[in-house]
């Protein structure tokens, strides 16, 4: 692991990855399909909104590279700290936001259905293609609606994001309004009187608010 260490310290690199497909049935008993994309979505809405924050989902990633799997992987005992969780959790966002915009059921049945025919081709010699598991390819483990129901928990957790940073903004402008409107009254003011505005002064007050904020 020292020369993938170093690569990956030196060169800002991924030293070495794997993935899989792991879809979950969408008619299993009690719905495990839609709890993973409720936990989904909550988890790109705590992204979306404080980008700069670890997760604790994301932590773990973290931990797996710093310190393994007891008796199953050893890890690189090395920290990527805070910042990498971050970087980690930004590329997760930009993945997230490529698929809420572009996919959909058809596209992911299209795909199933490209990469099946193009398998099949491909081991229709095997002498093994008798048996139905073979026949399959694997592609019995892929799932296009739950692909669908992870794009649409994308989806709603974005969508989620964008309201709550919006109602923020619009929470700071108030804000800011009402510290422009509470600076404004204390400044000191010819057409008071004993502590009364005079005829008219409150209009001006007002008019010089909106200018200051503008």
């Amino acid at each position: 692991y020292n020369t993938i260490q170093h690569h990956t310290i030196q060169h800002h690199t991924t030293g070495c990855i794997d993935s899989c497909c792991m879809h979950i049935g969408v008619d299993l008993p009690n719905n495990p399909a839609q709890k993973f994309a409720d936990r989904l979505e909550a988890l790109v809405f705590a992204v979306a909104t404080h980008p700069s924050e670890p997760q604790p989902d994301f932590q773990k990633v973290q931990t797996l590279l710093r310190d393994g799997i007891p008796s199953l992987y050893d890890g690189l005992m090395y920290d990527i700290n805070d910042d990498g969780v971050i970087e980690v959790q930004t590329g997760f966002l930009e993945m997230v936001r490529i698929i809420a915009e572009s996919m959909t059921l058809a596209k992911l049945e299209s795909v199933e259905r490209d990469l099946f025919n193009s398998t099949q081709r491909i081991y229709t010699s095997s002498e093994d293609h008798g048996h139905v598991e073979f026949q399959q390819f694997g592609f019995q483990c892929i799932i296009p609606q739950f692909g669908n129901m992870v794009a649409d928990a994308f989806r709603k957790g974005l969508a989620a994001a964008a309201e709550a940073s919006a109602e923020d903004a619009q929470a700071r402008v108030e804000s800011d309004r009402l510290a422009m409107r509470v600076l404004t009254m204390m400044l000191p003011s010819s057409h008071h009187h004993h502590g009364v505005p005079a005829s008219g002064s409150l209009a001006r007050e007002d008019s010089f608010e909106i200018s200051a904020y503008q």
